[in-house]
């Protein structure tokens, strides 16, 4: 039986000036194996040196590729994508992104009958087999930024076979019926030169287009010609029709409209308000003037033939005028849209570079952070399925990078009677709060029982903190009490914290209480058992002004919407605990005994632990989690519970 052979034809249109992509085509065969090798790869030229970028890119894919079929080996296809995995992966850690998730590429290789196909992104991969069309491609719906080309297929193939790697063009001007019609019904090198004229004249000089067409027979079926090459060269057709119609459809209105033209000169288009422009106005003042002109005695006077070129040219200033104030409103909507496109793109970026930073939590979830930002900044008019998609991405990747688990937690306990949002652990027990109606109850983690609700009263609490065995709170004018869990009392303390302060936390000996004080844009501190004023804990200027919570391990830890601030002495400190955002009233706690940094993430519904460095250690939620209130930590720092609508559940943390 004779060998298989294969007729390649190859299309390729480009201008390097003015096309939007850059392709690249390369067909070879390596001399060691006879294995003949496909690359076919397309890229938005997004800036001037994109297309040099771009060309090392290609020929680092097909020298790998080359490489590995110089040895008979049957793994040489798989071997090949990983090591081009491995190599872009490398390259965009280097900072050589502007490719990553824009990539759209074909790699094949035949050997003997066996075909191997990797594909990544938009690209066409076709075997045409008794004129029934099978798409080969195996690019993921959802493609993985650390993995350019994920899998491959292997089949075979057979005599009178066709194979098609193209761009995504192809079937934009030719359909499918009529592309199998022609490569039917025409020699391989005649179907080529059809298709290639066919793109050359529906086409224009911005698309740049790459076909492979491969014909699978025998030697003494095709020429000494294997290799059929197309590249056809564009008229430029576009400025001699304008040029035509500028000659024969201008020419005779801009002798009857001078002055209107004129008057158009003199327009200042900056301070027209195109949110006001209405184009059936202007039509209207036009037509009033050019009533009042036809009443004229004059014009009435005019022969027909004047009086119509008159009027012609008066319907072609309005018509001018219009299209010119169409035309700016079309221009600011689209440049705006292009603007938004590139924001868009941007985010996609950071996503992209944020997957490739994955052993660098720190600056994998900065990266997502601004993604988040800059995301938010763009209308949801015209945008809001791809604004859904890349947060959806942004949260994925978020979760990944902070391993998140979906945990069931254990249920401790639920009160119907009544509904509470504080929860405070104390003395191996849990104290449920309703701050501002005043009631407490006790719940014992050993017996697991409630015990009786009670009210102290006159007690509104702003705040409230568990120290050393006691439960204290604070109220809106800043007087501090400890709460007589015997008697059912509150006993008033000497210390008095400014006025409308949030989060209060104890810490020291003698024990110090410290408050937000948003209001002053600082820390409130002073001694609980002192008759003195409070302090400023700050010794530096800071922004408060999003802060939510603070805890106190010696170091101060400030929870903010966006981050966890670590300040020791008054001063700030470096601490990496950034790159999430974090809902309203979420909570932060933290203790010298402890390991860990535990934050509360009410509107996200999670649990989220950091270590003392800032480092993002875990992540917890559960479908359980959806009216997130409180939350505490026992003594020992294993356990934390948490307070969801009107039960109790109980988790295990590092």
């Amino acid at each position: 039986m004779s060998a298989l052979e294969t007729q390649v034809g190859q299309i390729f249109i480009s201008d390097k000036r003015l096309s939007k992509s850059f392709v690249s085509l390369l067909s070879e065969k390596v001399p060691e194996t006879n294995a003949e090798i496909y690359s076919l790869i397309e890229l938005p030229v997004s800036g001037a040196t994109a297309w040099n970028e771009y060309e090392r890119l290609s020929k680092l894919i097909q020298t790998i590729l080359r490489k590995n079929f110089r040895n008979e080996n049957s793994n040489s296809f798989e071997n090949s994508i990983a090591q081009i995995n491995d190599e872009l992966a490398k390259l965009a850690a280097s900072g050589q992104t502007s490719w990553v998730g824009k990539i759209s590429a074909c790699l094949a290789v035949r050997q003997n009958s066996d075909l191997y196909v990797a594909t990544s992104g938009k690209i066409h991969a076709f075997l045409l087999r008794d004129r029934q069309l099978s798409d080969i491609a195996d690019s993921p719906a959802k493609p993985n930024p650390l993995k350019t080309f994920e899998n491959f297929a292997l089949g075979k193939v057979t005599k009178k076979d066709f194979l098609i790697f193209s761009t995504t063009q192809l079937f934009n001007y030719i359909s499918i019926e009529r592309f199998k019609d022609i490569i039917s019904s025409a020699s391989l090198a005649a179907a080529c030169q059809t298709i290639a004229e066919i793109i050359k004249n529906l086409a224009d000089d911005s698309i740049a287009f790459g076909t492979f067409i491969l014909e699978l027979g025998t030697s003494s079926e095709f020429g000494s010609e294997q290799i059929i090459n197309f590249s056809p060269v564009r008229e430029n057709t576009s400025l001699k029709r304008f040029g035509e119609v500028t000659s024969t459809g201008f020419i005779m209105a801009i002798n009857g409209s001078k002055k209107i033209i004129s008057k158009l000169r003199s327009i200042n288009l900056r301070d027209v308000d195109l949110n006001n422009f209405r184009p059936a106005n202007i039509r209207t003042r036009v037509s009033e003037k050019a009533k009042q002109l036809s009443e004229m005695k004059r014009i009435k006077e005019l022969p027909r033939a004047k009086k119509f070129f008159l009027f012609s040219s008066i319907i072609f200033g309005i018509i001018l005028i219009v299209n010119i104030f169409v035309a700016i409103h079309v221009h600011n909507k689209n440049t705006a849209n292009q603007k938004y496109s590139l924001m868009l793109d941007d985010v996609q970026s950071k996503l992209n570079q944020s997957a490739f930073a994955y052993s660098d939590q720190s600056k994998a979830l900065s990266l997502l952070a601004d993604a988040k930002t800059e995301l938010a900044s763009i209308p949801d008019k015209g945008f809001k399925e791809q604004k859904d998609k890349l947060f959806s991405q942004i949260i994925e990747l978020q979760n990944n990078i902070g391993g998140l688990k979906t945990i069931d937690p254990k249920e401790l306990a639920t009160y119907k009677e009544a509904s509470f949002d504080k929860i405070r652990f104390n003395n191996s027990s849990l104290w449920l709060i309703n701050s501002t109606g005043n009631s407490m109850i006790q719940y014992d983690l050993k017996n697991k029982t409630f015990g009786s609700i009670f009210s102290i009263p006159n007690s509104t609490q702003n705040a409230s903190t568990s120290f050393e065995q006691n439960l204290y709170y604070s109220n809106k004018d800043g007087d501090l009490f400890l709460i007589d869990q015997t008697n059912k009392t509150n006993v008033q303390q000497a210390g008095r914290l400014a006025s409308n302060t949030t989060g209060l936390v104890f810490y020291g000996s003698p024990p110090k209480a410290y408050a937000l004080d948003k209001a002053n844009n600082t820390i409130s501190s002073v001694t609980v058992d002192a008759q003195a004023p409070a302090t400023n804990y700050f010794k530096q200027s800071v922004n408060l002004s999003d802060a939510q919570d603070l805890a106190i391990d010696g170091s101060v830890y400030v929870l903010t919407k966006t981050s966890v601030l670590k300040f020791t002495s008054g001063l700030q400190k470096p601490f990496s605990a950034s790159g999430l955002s974090f809902s309203d009233n979420s909570k932060i706690l933290a203790s010298k005994a402890w390991n860990y940094i535990y934050v509360l993430d009410s509107g996200n519904h999670k649990v989220i632990v950091y270590d003392k460095t800032g480092k993002l250690k875990a992540q917890y939620d559960s479908p359980k989690f959806n009216d997130l209130k409180d939350f505490a930590i026992d003594d020992s720092g294993k356990n934390a519970y948490i307070l969801n609508n009107q039960t109790v559940y109980q988790i295990s943390v590092p």
